[in-house]
This record gives structure tokens, C-alpha cells and sequence, in this order.
């Protein structure tokens, strides 16, 4: 029996696809760099109207390094954001993840350095 993909979308909620996106993105960074010490993190910072969700590495002794944005969620409708700065969202949606086939590439493509945010022509 084929797996079905709409049913389970169905049942994810916004918390829920972002989790997603996250562990992908996060599988694929600790894949690519399997000896690196330090570990890496994507940590959610709520706004008023944008989730901004930001990428740190951790060395074993808790420092971080390399923080910045990772991207921007608008919480209101799903749409997700490539950052123009610390602060503000770039113009263009990037995903929708609302809709299943954006959400299922958005979760295929997130990577840890931010190029599944580009557009691509």
C-alpha cells in the first residue's frame, strides 16, 4: 500500500512542519561533517509576526559560533522567508507550508547553509 502523503499533511501542524524542516536540515549537516566537535543547532525566536528561526554551532565547551538567520516563518500563514538581515525578511515567499507540495520540498531541500532559500529560475 502506497504511503499517503495528503493524510499526513493533513495531520501536521505549523510546530510540526517546522520540525521537520529543522531535522532535515540538521540530518544533513551532521552527514556532511561527521568529525566536526561541536554540534549544531536551529533555535526558534518568536517576533510579532515572523518566527525567526536561528543556526548556531555549539563547541563542546557551549560557546557558539556562526549564529545568524536561518530563515523567516510568517506564523499567520506558513509562508517561509529567506532573511535580508538579522532583523527582516527578504521580499519573496520561499515556501508555503500550508500547501503539501511546498512543504514536502521545503523539507527535501532545507539545508544547513540557507541555498534552499534562493530562487531558483
Amino acid at each position: 500500500m502506497p504511503f499517503d502523503y495528503e493524510a499526513e499533511f493533513k495531520q501536521l501542524t505549523l510546530d510540526n512542519k517546522i520540525d521537520v524542516i529543522i531535522d532535515s536540515a540538521l540530518r544533513k549537516i551532521r552527514k556532511q561533517y561527521p568529525l566536526r566537535s561541536g554540534k549544531y543547532c536551529i533555535e526558534r525566536r518568536p517576533g510579532k509576526k515572523y518566527l525567526k528561526l536561528m543556526c548556531a554551532e555549539i563547541q563542546e565547551d557551549g560557546e557558539r559560533l556562526h549564529t545568524e538567520v536561518w530563515c523567516f516563518i510568517d506564523t499567520a500563514t506558513g509562508h517561509v522567508y529567506k532573511p535580508a538581515s538579522y532583523k527582516a525578511p527578504a521580499k519573496h515567499v520561499r515556501y508555503d507550508l500550508n500547501q503539501p507540495e511546498s512543504f514536502y520540498a521545503a523539507a527535501r531541500m532545507a539545508d544547513w547553509f540557507g541555498s534552499w532559500l534562493y530562487i531558483k529560475h
